[in-house]
This record gives C-alpha cells, sequence and structure tokens, in this order.
C-alpha cells in the first residue's frame, strides 16, 4: 500500500492499481461527465470507488460525492478528503474533520517533468528544496507532487494562506512554511512501481500529529 504508508491515525484510505468493473453508479456523479470518454470514465469511476471504500472504513455511508464548482470532491458533512489518479493508479484519503483539518494526496508517474514546467511553478525556495539529495529520483516531479497534494490540503484550510516547501528530505519527509494558526503540516512521500505518491495531512496543534505507518 502506498497511500497507507503516508498517513497517521483517523484517516482512512484506499488504492488500487487500475480500473475497478462492475461498479455501483451515482447520477449526481455520472451527470458531470455526460461527454466523458470511456476510459476517463472508468478512471473517474474506479477513483470515487476508493473513496466510498475509504468513507466505509471510516463507518460511513457509501454516497455518491460530486464535482463542485472548483472541479474538487464535495465530501458529505464534517469530512475531509482527496482524491487522486495517475496512470495505473487511483488513490482516496479520508478523515473527521473533528480529528483533522485537512488532507491532500497526490500520485505521478515516476519520471522527470516536462522541461519548462518546474521554472512555471515553483518558487525560489521551492526549487532550492531538492538541493544535494542523491540522484535515482526524479526529485523535481516528486516535488510537483508534494505541491498539489498541499494545493488540495489547502482548500479545506483558512482562505489565502499559502504553504510552501521548504525542504525534501531523503527519509520520506517534506517540510514546509507554517500552516494557518491551529494547524500542523504533515508532508510525506514514497515511491512504488513507475509512481511518485505524496501527501499532506493537517493536524489540530494541541493533537499530537499521527504516525505514518
Amino acid at each position: 500500500m502506498l497511500a497507507a504508508a503516508l498517513f497517521g491515525s483517523h484517516t482512512a484510505t484506499d488504492e488500487t492499481f487500475g480500473n475497478r468493473t462492475d461498479l455501483e453508479l451515482f447520477e449526481q456523479e455520472e451527470t458531470t461527465l455526460a461527454h466523458a470518454s470511456p476510459e476517463r470514465l472508468a478512471e473517474f469511476r474506479t477513483a470515487r470507488s476508493c473513496a466510498r471504500e475509504a468513507l466505509r472504513t471510516l463507518g460511513e455511508p457509501m454516497i455518491s460525492i460530486p464535482v463542485g464548482a472548483d472541479r474538487a470532491p464535495v465530501w458529505p458533512a464534517g469530512i475531509v478528503g482527496s482524491i487522486t489518479h495517475c496512470v495505473g493508479y487511483r488513490a482516496a484519503v479520508v478523515a473527521k474533520r473533528e480529528h483533522v483539518l485537512a488532507v491532500g494526496v497526490d500520485a505521478e508517474p515516476d519520471a522527470p517533468l516536462p522541461p519548462g514546467v518546474a521554472r512555471a511553478i515553483f518558487t525560489v525556495g521551492e526549487a532550492a528544496a531538492t538541493r544535494g539529495l542523491p540522484a535515482g529520483i526524479n526529485w523535481d516531479r516528486l516535488l510537483f507532487s508534494a505541491k498539489e497534494s498541499l494545493f488540495k490540503l489547502q482548500a479545506h484550510l483558512e482562505p489565502g494562506h499559502r504553504i510552501e516547501i521548504t525542504q525534501v528530505l531523503a527519509d520520506g519527509t517534506i517540510r514546509t512554511t507554517p500552516g494557518p494558526p491551529g494547524a500542523h503540516i504533515d508532508a510525506r512521500w514514497i515511491i512504488g512501481p513507475g509512481l511518485i505518491v505524496t501527501a499532506a495531512t493537517a493536524h489540530r496543534v494541541h493533537q499530537r500529529p499521527g504516525t505514518a505507518q
């Protein structure tokens, strides 16, 4: 398990390598993909299946998870969550807001970023966050993925508060600028078969952050 290794207590994850078949369809979700290709539909349905399985692990009903106006998943009241999908991999993480403020997960192919992308999206500080790390890992893609995880996490937090990456460590952890008042940010990464997966969790400061399992 990749995603499960990146999140600690009070979270639930589910993942799959490839698409699932014979899934229950939810009309409220399907209407947003009326003109999608069969491949996109299969990807979407499988990722939503992962999210429902994660909700079931939390003891929540397996309900529709529609797409919001900002294209992000609309989670049930009291739930925070995140979904990711890339070629050959789909995953989701959820948590109850009473325990976890926000979560974000992202998966990317383990390959270099296309030319010019890093310069366009990384701040000066972020571009230096992987300096001095050993060769053999596509650190630029990992940094991109970590930014995606943090972007998803920030959607659940105080509007306008920007969290930036300050250092990526070879031990699988990522340091960031502070979260908003009352939040502690825990960011991590892992390499899988052809994949880079990153995760970010915002814990309440009075709660000891969960240890990744």
